[in-house]
């Protein structure tokens, strides 16, 4: 289990809704563990642990058994007795090992250790995926606040517009700042149809990353994201894990083409079943033979040799220059967490005096002090900084998020 704790939205909650189907543990777990991606996880996983299946049966005994008929042109016999007769039948069984074969042993080992990256990689690819459930969830989030928003907006432009059209009906009020009164509520209503479209398209990614056709915002919990404690744990994430274990596999077949250099000590047992013969009265005896083969020259072993070690000599550069970004970028997740709370408070302070601002303008207007177009502009400046507040929290929760994911709190425990 990934461990967690409640991390602060600020200014954003789920509206009420009849149900509540999904909350955002659930669906980081979802996006996790049943989707095609985690599927293709598993499955790559499964892959690995075939072939180290397959590098094992180099070193288990085989069995094989064969089956021949022989037409001959012509049968001879002496006397009572048949040398050879006009068709042949054989059989044999066969069971071989290798008592010794140099690079099998590594070679399973490698194979066994690749079993280990593929897991390892899994653990990162799934942080991966609930980190990305956990922004799609913490944008939804941001969304439904500037919904609310962009529709306080229009009631504002609209209620400007009666203002306007009551001055002017009083004859304090000109036809041109009706139009502009006017045109500040198309623009209102311009904005809450895009942030609708905005809370859709979230909606949907939330979706596609839970394997859901559609989600609506009633399916979700009334709550705020729990996310992975970042400052709590700062260990060896999958992602270097395994790098790591690349890098022994490929020091594991250094050591095979190395050992290709050595003989090979094979023991084989051969039962046969044939017809007759002065060897075998019966048709059937059996052999067992001990051999050493050794390959003396083989020029391509060494284009392998050399292959090999180029590739361990990779793995390890890979594993040292991804040990230095996890560093870079943690540095920079940490300045963008210490920069997006220091823009949150200045949000909140401009929130403030934007709300002082309208509503002094708002006094001004209806005592015949100021204009429409300062009244609009009023209200279009805290449009802006409530919309430009909703977009700080997200940024807040991005950065810690993006800091849990680098420190390994959203991956499976080892």
């Amino acid at each position: 289990m990934v461990a967690v704790v409640t991390m602060a939205i600020a200014f954003l909650a789920f509206p009420p809704g009849a149900a509540v189907a999904l909350d955002l543990e659930e669906a980081m777990e979802r996006a996790a563990t049943n989707t095609e991606a985690a599927e293709i996880l598993r499955l790559r996983i499964d892959a690995a642990d075939g072939r180290r299946r397959a590098a094992l049966g180099a070193l288990l005994p085989t069995l094989d058994a064969s089956v021949g008929i022989t037409r001959n042109d012509r049968q001879v016999e002496l006397g009572d007795r048949t040398f050879t007769s006009l068709w042949d039948t054989s059989a044999q069984i066969q069971a071989r090992v290798d008592l010794f074969r140099g690079p099998a042993i590594p070679q399973w080992l490698a194979a066994r250790t690749g079993v280990d990256v593929a897991t390892e990689t899994a653990r990162w690819e799934r942080a991966r995926l609930r980190m990305m459930a956990a922004d799609a969830w913490v944008t939804i989030l941001t969304a439904v606040a500037n919904v609310d928003v962009a529709s306080d907006n229009l009631d504002l432009a609209t209620e400007s517009l009666a203002q306007t059209r009551a001055r002017l009906e009083t004859g304090f009020g000109l036809n041109a700042d009706v139009a502009l009164a006017r045109t500040a509520v198309l623009d209102a209503e311009a904005e809450l149809l895009a942030a609708r479209r905005v809370l859709e398209d979230a909606l949907d990614t939330l979706a596609f990353l839970v394997r859901e056709d559609a989600l609506a915002l009633e399916q979700l919990a009334q709550t705020g994201p729990s996310l992975a404690d970042a400052a709590g744990v700062d260990g060896p994430t999958a992602d270097i894990a395994a790098l790591e274990l690349e890098e022994e596999a490929a020091r594991r077949q250094v050591q095979a083409e190395h050992f290709n250099f050595l003989p090979t000590l094979s023991l084989a047992g051969t039962y046969h079943f044939g017809p007759s013969s002065v060897r075998a009265p019966d048709g059937r005896y059996w052999t067992v033979t001990l051999a050493a083969t050794w390959r003396v020259f083989d020029f391509a072993r060494y284009g392998r040799l050399q292959e090999a070690r180029a590739e361990r000599d990779i793995a390890g550069l890979r594993t040292e220059q991804a040990e230095r970004e996890r560093d870079r970028d943690l540095r920079a997740a940490d300045r963008r967490i210490a920069e997006t709370a220091a823009r949150l408070e200045l949000r909140e302070e401009a929130l403030l005096a934007a709300m002082e601002s309208r509503e002094l303008v708002a006094s001004r207007f209806e005592l015949g002090e100021a204009t429409a177009l300062e009244l609009t502009q009023a209200d279009s400046a805290l449009f802006a900084a409530r919309t430009r507040l909703n977009l700080a929290v997200l940024e807040r929760a991005r950065a810690e998020l993006e800091a849990a994911w680098l420190r390994g709190a959203l991956q499976d425990e080892d």
